[in-house]
């Protein structure tokens, strides 16, 4: 019998992989539930992002920085941002708009659906309790 700890928890290696698996399955799930609302909430501040901008075009006022429109739709909210421009019809003339947004998110999502399929079959390759 392989002795991993002292303790009633951690007797041999059965008890070891049934608490990991247990772990990384809590860790697993919150980290899918962060990335959900993370996402949601990148999404509806490039959606506001491009109406609040369209708006201040209108009225010739100060307005938000391409840039930081762009690091919207970097960190995610390349959904958001995409229908926020057709939507408003706002920087809809400029190519490096209409070409790059979705661009980006095309790469975006599919990498993370990539990763996440990816990683979801490791998980269930070395733990059998995700199946």
């Amino acid at each position: 019998m392989l002795i991993l700890g002292y303790g009633p928890f951690f007797v041999n290696k059965t008890y070891a992989i049934f608490f990991l698996t247990i772990f990384f399955d809590l860790v697993y799930n919150a980290f899918m539930d962060f990335l959900i609302i993370f996402l949601v909430i990148i999404n509806i501040f490039a959606l506001a992002a491009m109406g609040i901008d369209k708006k201040k075009a209108e009225k010739r006022e100060w307005r938000i920085p391409e840039s930081r429109l762009f690091l919207y739709v970097i960190l995610g909210g390349g959904i958001g941002g995409t229908l926020g421009m057709f939507l408003f019809r706002h920087k809809t003339k400029h190519a490096k708009f209409r070409i790059f947004f979705p661009l980006i998110t095309i790469v975006e999502y599919g990498a993370l659906i990539f990763v996440l399929i990816r990683y979801h079959d490791s998980l269930t390759y070395f733990l059998p309790i995700f199946n």
